[in-house]
C-alpha cells in the first residue's frame, strides 16, 4: 500500500508521515472505545441488545473492556487486528521509501503544537494558532459505554417501561443514545463516575503484565524518551492512575447495580447516593469484598 502510494503520488506531492506514538495500554483501551460507534453499542446509531445468540453481527454488543484488553496484551504483537500499531507502520513506510517522524502523544508540547511546530516545518501560522488554542478534552469517555450497558441492561429487565418527565431522565420509546446520554447527564450532574460503580476488576498480577508490555513498547519506539527523567516513571503514574483512580479496566457489574430495584427511578436514586461503599469483585472471582469497608480502603487492598 505505502510503496503503491509513494509511486502514484512522488511525482506531484512530498509525501512526508507522521505517525504517534501512544503508551500502549492507553492506546489499546482507545481502540476498543473507538470500536463501540462501529458495535452500535454507543453514539447515534446505537440499537438495543436483545442477547439474541443468533445475531452474528452482535449489533449492540458492547465490547467487554478487560477481557478484550487481555486477549489483545496477550498476542505477541502490538497491534488490534483492525488496526496497526506504529512499530508495523514505520516499517511499511521504510520499506517504501517515505520519510517520516515519530510525534510522541506524551511529550511536554500539546499534541497539535507539537504537530505543527516541531513535526511539520513549514507551518508558521498554523502553528502560531496551536499556540493560542484551548486543551480539548478526550470527548469518548468510558462513561458513554458504561451508562449504555446500563440503561441496555435495565431496559432487557423492564425497569425502564413508564412514562415519566425528562427530570427523572426516562422515556418511554427513548432511543438507547438517547437513554445513555441521559444517564451520562445525571451522573456528571451527581459528580458520580465510572470508578464510583459496582465494578468487576481485573487482578493486580494480570495489569502488572499489561503494564511490563506497554513499557516495552515505549522502550521499542521512542527509546530517549523512555531512558529520560519523565519517561518509565510518568508512564507507570499514568498506567496506575488509569488503573486504580479511573478504573478504566474494569466492567461495570451491572447485576449488582441493578440488583433489588424496581425501576429506573430506583437506579438513580441509588447512583445519587452519596458516601457509599462500592462492592467490586475480580474477574474469576465472584466473591465480594467484605462489607462495611471504605472505598478508599478496598483500593489499598487491591495493592496489597
Amino acid at each position: 500500500y505505502y510503496a503503491a502510494l509513494n509511486t502514484v503520488l512522488s511525482s506531484d506531492w512530498n509525501l512526508f508521515y507522521v505517525v504517534t506514538y501512544r503508551r500502549y495500554a492507553e492506546w489499546l483501551l482507545s481502540a476498543i472505545k473507538e470500536n463501540n460507534p462501529k458495535a452500535k453499542c454507543t453514539d447515534r446509531e446505537s440499537e438495543w441488545d436483545s442477547y439474541d445468540r443468533n445475531d452474528r453481527q452482535k449489533h449492540g454488543r458492547c465490547e467487554d473492556i478487560w477481557n478484550k484488553v487481555k486477549g489483545l496484551a496477550g498476542r505477541p504483537d502490538y497491534n488490534t487486528g483492525r488496526y496497526l500499531n506504529i512499530d508495523n507502520t514505520t516499517l511499511y513506510l521504510q520499506a517504501a521509501g517515505i520519510p517520516f517522524t515519530i510525534l510522541n502523544f506524551h511529550g511536554e508540547k500539546h499534541i497539535t503544537e507539537a504537530f505543527y511546530c516541531d513535526s511539520i516545518k513549514s507551518t508558521p501560522h498554523a502553528c502560531l494558532q496551536s499556540l493560542k488554542q484551548k486543551t480539548v478534552s478526550n470527548a469518548k469517555t468510558i462513561l458513554e459505554s458504561t451508562c449504555s450497558i446500563i440503561v441496555n441492561e435495565a431496559k432487557m429487565r423492564g425497569l425502564m417501561v413508564t412514562t415519566m418527565t425528562n427530570t427523572n431522565y426516562d422515556k418511554k420509546n427513548q432511543t438507547r443514545h438517547e437513554a445513555a446520554i441521559s444517564c451520562v447527564d445525571f451522573m456528571e450532574r451527581n459528580q458520580v463516575s465510572h470508578a464510583d460503580l459496582p465494578l468487576i476488576c481485573p487482578r493486580r498480577i494480570e495489569l502488572e503484565k499489561l503494564l511490563d508490555k506497554s513499557l516495552k513498547f515505549e522502550a521499542l519506539m521512542v527509546p530517549d524518551f523512555f531512558k529520560s527523567d519523565k519517561g518509565e516513571s510518568m508512564h507507570r503514574n499514568s498506567f496506575w492512575k488509569m488503573v486504580d483512580e479511573k478504573k478504566e479496566l474494569c466492567n461495570v457489574n451491572v447485576d449488582e447495580l441493578l440488583k433489588g430495584k424496581n425501576s429506573w427511578g430506583d437506579v438513580l436514586e441509588y447512583l445519587a447516593k452519596k458516601n457509599y461503599t462500592r462492592p467490586m469483585t475480580y474477574f474469576n472471582d465472584h466473591t465480594h469484598l467484605s462489607k462495611g469497608r471504605s472505598y478508599n480502603k478496598t483500593i489499598k487492598d487491591v495493592h496489597a
